[in-house]
């Protein structure tokens, strides 16, 4: 069994860890000082929802750049042919790409 994960900062890794394996996958992603690593810092996001949630996890630096969020909505699905659909779900997702898109450039 994976026993550490070295792909995901450890605020992200903490769910699945303590949710379905007891809190026994160690973060591969922290130096020896427990700092961790570059390049896993969460994108910035002028969204502010995002920041209001992030102020209340209180995880210093990173506070205006949360890890991970959840999102309730209240959008209903429909059937279109024999899949269901979402649009207001998809219009959140998209105005949320476009927001860290803009406020983290990627280059090609």
């Amino acid at each position: 069994m994976l026993d550490i994960q070295y792909r995901m900062h450890p605020s992200i890794s903490h769910f699945p860890s303590s949710e379905f394996y007891n809190s026994s996958i160690q973060d591969g992603t922290k130096d020896k000082n427990g700092n961790v690593v570059r390049g896993l810092e969460p994108p910035l996001s002028s969204t502010h929802r995002l920041r209001k949630l992030a102020d209340m996890s209180g995880e210093g630096s990173t506070r205006s750049r949360p890890s991970v969020i959840f999102l309730d909505h209240r959008g209903p699905e429909s059937k279109q042919g024999t899949s269901q659909v979402n649009i207001p779900e998809a219009q959140i997702v998209v105005s949320l790409v476009e927001d860290l898109l803009l406020q983290n450039p990627v280059s090609l």
